[in-house]
């Protein structure tokens, strides 16, 4: 399996989370599954990253972003941008996960 991720810092929000593609590069019946699956699993293992702030989306204004590219034209179906706080992470949101 290929991952590509494209690194950046977020200026505003808290956490980790993922920029995505909304489908696998080759369709499918499991593909909107397929491309939240390694999200899931950093959510469930990381105490940092925040699920609810990932969306997976392909929009006009994003076309030529480096995970788009990556999924569009190399057809690398986990194609993320990797988006961490400057500001840090609010432990409250991850009360009950373990550690």
């Amino acid at each position: 399996m290929l991952i590509f991720c494209d690194l950046h810092g977020h200026s505003t929000k808290k956490e980790s989370f993922f920029y995505g593609c909304n489908r696998t590069s080759w369709g499918g019946a499991s593909s909107w599954a397929q491309v939240r699956l390694l999200p899931r699993i950093l959510a469930r293992k990381c105490r940092f990253f925040n699920l609810a702030e990932c969306h997976f989306r392909v929009t006009e204004d994003k076309r030529n972003t480096a995970r788009v590219v990556a999924w569009r034209e190399l057809k690398i179906s986990n194609s993320f941008t990797l988006e961490t706080s400057f500001f840090g992470y609010n432990d409250t949101l991850n009360e009950g996960k373990p550690t």
